[in-house]
């Protein structure tokens, strides 16, 4: 699991790769540049994914080695391995015993994005608790990987050393998910109450609001050009941010505002 990494990094990337999905690739390799990564190179494997290491272990071998030679020959230091799919800690475990690099699976990166492009507060919360839940899964299974053998030789018995230190990081953990979803409650308890005044104010007003909601590189701004007339800046990775935009003669002539 990555735990560091800059908008300017240079990464590998390992794929299992598909020709019958090859817009699934596209689209990942789209994802990885719009995040400001800097590709050194691209390596591939086609086969079923592994429940140990999602590829094939002397596939993640080869490619440990010639991250070591690209280093080497080409005096490029690569800071991360960005996997084109969502690992399991003992997938990342096993991988990153043959990498010389942090890893970065694919929801990490999309939760780098995420987060980048956070403006409100709402949307910042909303990430820190995705990114404690991703966290405290991998914590829970390299603690208990130590309590109970799994990942290392220490075997330790039941309210020894190892169990109390997995119960007070999990505790830790659930303590700040608890805080920061209550902050995100009370959002959305605001929200309802300004919802219903805008609601009010739009009947008087005869107006209708609409929200352009959608994942990265869906085509929102694309389609509010189209739909207002607008120029609305069309780039991959970028945030689409609307003040107020207002529309004549749509939906039997209604003003229509978008925000």
């Amino acid at each position: 699991m990555c735990t560091s990494g800059t908008s300017t990094n240079k990464v590998i990337v390992m794929y299992l790769y598909n020709p019958a999905k090859a817009d699934l690739f596209d689209e990942f390799v789209s994802l990885i540049k719009s995040a400001g990564k800097d590709i050194v190179e691209i390596f591939t494997q086609d086969r079923y994914p592994t429940s140990g290491y999602y590829f094939g272990s002397g596939f993640v071998e080869e490619v440990g080695e010639e991250i070591a030679k690209i280093s080497e020959e080409r005096a490029i230091e690569i800071d991360n391995a960005i996997i084109g799919t969502q690992l399991t800690p003992l997938q990342i475990y096993n991988i990153s015993q043959h990498l010389p690099i942090e890893i970065m699976d694919k929801f990490e990166l999309v939760l780098e994005i995420f987060a980048k492009q956070a403006r409100s507060l709402e949307s910042v919360l909303q990430v820190e608790l995705a990114k404690l839940m991703y966290t405290r899964n991998f914590e829970r299974s390299r603690l208990t990987g130590k309590v109970f053998g799994r990942f290392g030789t220490e075997r330790r018995g039941f309210g020894a050393t190892g169990q109390l230190k997995y119960s007070e990081v999990l505790a830790d953990y659930r303590a700040k998910e608890y805080t920061i979803k209550q902050k995100l409650k009370k959002i959305t308890r605001d929200r309802a109450v300004q919802r219903e005044n805008r609601k009010l104010k739009a009947e008087s007003d005869q107006h209708l609001r609409i929200a352009l909601v959608g994942y990265t590189n869906a085509g929102k701004s694309s389609l509010l050009n189209i739909l207002t007339d607008s120029e609305v800046e069309v780039k991959e990775g970028s945030k689409l941010v609307i003040n107020n935009w207002r529309l004549w003669k749509f939906n039997g002539g209604k003003w229509l505002s978008v925000r």
